[in-house]
């Protein structure tokens, strides 16, 4: 085999892994029904938080047939998914920091939201 040759190999080669760890996600599922799906229902997952190659989601039931679960833009996240989460988070009080909601207007907690109305006031 000619050094030539085995660039062109290793070239290839990582194209291929690049190209495959970009478009493996790992999703993690935060939220499951708190009921079992009826006849004609389904469990679908939105995809409320997108990191890279990690999604936060969870788990929805729907009767809609055409209903595949909701997902964010990459990078991205559904406010509305996730404002709903954030309203159950336990760092929401203490101040610590939620993965979830960090990044995102969403993360102030209401007293960080009160404290700087009263600054502006």
């Amino acid at each position: 085999m000619t050094h030539r040759s085995l660039e062109r190999r290793i070239r290839r080669l990582e194209l291929v892994s690049t190209a495959r760890s970009i478009n493996e996600a790992v999703i993690i599922l935060v939220v499951a029904p708190d009921r079992d799906p009826e006849q004609g229902e389904r469990v679908v997952v939105d995809g409320f938080r997108d990191v890279g190659n990690i999604v936060w989601g969870r788990e929805r039931i729907t009767a809609e047939p055409n209903d595949n679960g909701h997902r964010c833009e990459r990078h991205g996240y559904l406010a509305d998914v996730l404002a709903q989460i954030h309203e159950q988070c336990p760092w929401r009080e203490t101040g610590g920091v939620c993965r979830m909601c960090h990044g995102t207007p969403i993360a102030e907690s209401p007293s960080e939201t009160q404290e700087s109305d009263n600054d502006q006031t």
